[in-house]
This record gives structure tokens, sequence and C-alpha cells, in this order.
């Protein structure tokens, strides 16, 4: 007779996972390529951002005005104008955008990191759980450590913690996959 004490794998899952361990290898090869060449990858993540503020901006001003009768219009456009500002600076000056961001990145790193613990505690039972607690660790440590640079070594930082947190996820996803692919042919 046999416990089954692991929790069932979700149907979705089960459908999805060679889509899921392909997503995996592609998120090492961006993580290495962008290991490899951190400062073309930190201009490159602060000109994308500062196109996505300006694409945002516009969307939102063109949002503010279908809806302009249901109030809120100024407010709407202030928050239009801030977005496509903040792109132009982006793209203005990418080396100074770049430190800005490295230092919102490591925010949302520190924070990201801890939620992906608790998601690996709450993923004990399954095999492979350690590699999203590595991650999840990994991330509040790199977090912690860009508020302790320089403006010169954040820039840097980002490109690196970008292929980082790539390639980590990367492994995380492959692993888990893998685990629970051979837990369905034991």
């Amino acid at each position: 007779m046999r416990l089954d004490t692991e929790p069932q794998i979700p149907e979705e899952l089960r459908k999805n996972m060679g889509l899921a361990i392909a997503l995996g290898i592609l998120m090492m090869i961006l993580g290495i390529a962008a290991i490899a060449n951190p400062f073309l990858t930190a201009l490159a993540a602060t000109v994308l951002f500062g196109w996505l503020f300006i694409i945002g901006g516009i969307v939102r001003l063109i949002h503010a005005f279908q809806t302009r009768r249901d109030g809120g219009l100024v407010w709407n456009l202030i928050v239009s104008l801030l977005y496509i500002g903040a792109g132009i600076l982006l793209l203005r000056n990418p080396l100074r955008g770049g430190v800005a961001l490295t230092l919102v990145l490591g925010l949302l790193l520190l924070i990201k990191g801890i939620f992906q613990v608790i998601l690996a505690l709450q993923l004990r039972p399954l095999r492979n759980w350690i590699w999203v607690l590595v991650g999840g660790i990994l991330e509040i440590a790199l977090g912690i450590i860009i508020w302790n640079q320089g403006p010169v070594q954040n820039l840097l930082l980002l490109g690196l913690l970008v292929g980082i947190d790539l390639l980590f996820e990367g492994v995380w996803m492959i692993s888990l996959t893998s685990g629970a692919r051979r837990r369905l042919t034991s």
C-alpha cells in the first residue's frame, strides 16, 4: 500500500511539461548572455524600460481622454505625462537611468525573493523544491547587495543581476518540472 503524501501535479503542468522545460532552457540561455555582457544588458534594459514608459504613457493618455466624462481627467493626464517624461529621461541618459533602474530592481528583487522563499516553503513536499528556495534566497541577497554599491557598480550590477535572475529562473523551472516528470513516470 502506497501513501500519497506528495501533492497532486496540476493537470495544466502535466500537459505543458515540455514547454516548461523549453522555457527554462531559454531563460538560462538569456541569463548566460546577459552575464557575458552586463554593461550592454544594462543599457538595453534601460532603453527598453524607456520605451515601455513612453508607450504606456501614450496609452494612458488616450485612455484619459476616452474616459474624461468619468472624472479624473487631470489626474490621468498628470500620470500619463509622468510616464512619458520618465521614458524620455531614460532614453536621453541611459547611463544615469540605468543606475536608477538598478536601485528599483534591487528593491524588486528583494520583494520577489521574499515571495519566492514563501512559495518554496509551500512547494516543500515536491521534489527539487530546494531550487526555488535557493533562487529566492539569492534574489534577497542580490537586492541587499545593490543597495551597498556605488553608481558605477550599480550599472554593471543591473546587467549582471538580470542575467543571474534569468539563469536561476530557468534552473528552478527545469528542476521542478523534471522532478514532476520523474514522479509521473515512477
